[in-house]
């Protein structure tokens, strides 16, 4: 137990001053907009196509080689990279249902001058090295290249 002066002491001590009680944030009107009148507009920058315009069912800004295909032994690569043996595959065979994109992309993968262009310059550097794989008589134009390489 305290002793009495100490007890005392307590008792007689100021009580410490009351804490202030938050408030609430006091509700002020909507701070007053500046009129648009005054800020200085824009430059107009002319637009490639109408915002309103859209580039139709299917489309995107990439092209149809840059996709990865989703299923199949080739499953995680881009479409571009795929043999076109393959890619003549999907086109016959998943052109219905819920495959048709599918088909389609591989169709236009198969028109693209990018593609084409890295298909025959594969094929000719497995010719020109002779590729012992590559022993099989491919007859779409490669009379010249075969002469080039006799030589």
């Amino acid at each position: 137990m305290l002793p009495l002066a100490a007890a005392r002491a307590c008792l007689s001590s100021p009580a410490p001053p009351p804490r202030p009680q938050p408030r609430a944030a006091p509700l002020s009107p909507l701070h007053r907009r500046r009129s648009t009148a005054t800020l200085p507009r824009p430059a107009r920058i002319p637009l490639l196509r109408p915002l309103g315009a859209t580039a139709g069912a299917g489309a995107s800004s990439r092209p149809a080689r840059d996709h990865v295909i989703e299923f199949g032994k080739h499953k995680g690569q881009m479409l571009g990279t795929l043999p076109p043996s393959y890619l003549r595959w999907v086109v016959a065979e998943l052109d219905c249902g819920d495959t048709l994109v599918w088909a389609r992309l591989a169709r236009e993968v198969l028109d693209d001058p990018v593609y084409v262009n890295r298909v025959e310059w594969e094929h000719a550097h497995r010719f020109l090295r002779g590729d012992s794989k590559f022993d099989y008589v491919y007859n779409d134009g490669d009379g010249a290249l075969q002469e080039m390489a006799e030589r």
